[in-house]
């Protein structure tokens, strides 16, 4: 009855050429390799991109800032056309996080002190470079930092950069109850990479209670407003983070509450339902 084509370009035309041969409609989700590999890069395929997303019966975005990606490629006309059927739900976090979030902030950090998590991995588009630099000029503020790192070395050159300095703490790989552990433990959870497709530590990070800090315009950019849960910083700018870890820290508890309330927006459960009505209106 329908088909869902988990991407714009690789699926989408499979499912645009069973619409073509047997009339099945199909509803499309965009990511990260649609907008900035394909549309960017392989501008031979624009067209057929922009013909899979005028048949397509909705379109969906993991986030804002895809949808803004994609409609930079396209005319006016077919913004206008596309926009009516699109909708914003972004990719939903394990049900373990859900299931173990915490129901109250645990903790505010201790005056002139701030614990720093860092999970991903450790490459060049991670930018550990700025966090490093973030946290010297806390050191000279007469902060008390500590920047936790949980993630694969991937380049042990950015292991080099950050491996000598006294207020980096590197844990290594780690499963998901050291993960859990971790979240609770830090104050503020702050990946600022160069390119990020969605970043679901982020998610992860807001079901135990941790704002967030994460860069403009990357994937996890448009997830709430502004000053909600989190605060949007350039991956090349260190003073802009520090002027977002100085406001959560002074409006901690308000931003750890927002956190634990609004992180039901990744509730596979609520995700689901919102899916199930697109079908629906579709179909029938």
């Amino acid at each position: 009855d329908l088909i869902h084509a988990h991407s714009l370009f690789s699926n989408g035309y499979i499912a645009y050429k069973l619409w073509e041969k047997k009339k099945i409609p199909y509803i499309i989700t965009v990511r990260y390799p649609d907008v900035l590999t394909f549309f960017k890069y392989m501008i031979h395929l624009r067209k057929i991109g922009v013909k899979i997303l005028m048949h397509a019966k909705a379109v969906i975005f993991l986030s804002p800032t895809y949808q803004e990606y994609t409609m930079s490629y396209l005319s006016k006309k077919e913004q206008v056309a596309i926009k009516d059927k699109s909708y914003i739900i972004p990719n939903g976090v394990d049900d373990f996080w859900i299931e173990n979030r915490v129901t109250n902030a645990i903790h505010k950090p201790r005056p002139k002190s701030v614990k720093l998590l860092f999970v991903g991995k450790v490459n060049k588009n991670k930018n550990l470079e700025i966090l490093i630099e973030i946290c010297k000029i806390l050191q000279k503020e007469r902060y008390k930092v500590l920047l936790t790192v949980a993630g694969k070395i991937e380049d042990c050159n950015y292991y080099k950069i950050f491996k000598k300095y006294s207020f980096v703490n590197y844990v290594g790989v780690c499963n998901k109850y050291e993960l859990l552990k971790l979240y609770r433990e830090n104050d503020i959870f702050i990946m600022l990479s160069h390119k990020e497709s969605f970043g679901l530590v982020y998610a992860e990070a807001l079901t135990q209670g941790l704002p967030v800090i994460y860069t403009k315009g990357q994937g996890f950019f448009g997830q709430f407003d502004e000053n909600e849960v989190g605060i949007g910083v350039s991956d090349k700018n260190p003073r802009e983070a520090i002027k977002a870890i100085h406001d959560i820290l002074e409006n901690y508890e308000e931003y750890s509450q927002r956190a634990i309330r609004l992180c039901d927006k990744f509730n596979w459960n609520i995700i689901v339902k919102d899916l199930k009505g697109i079908y629906t209106r579709v179909v029938f």
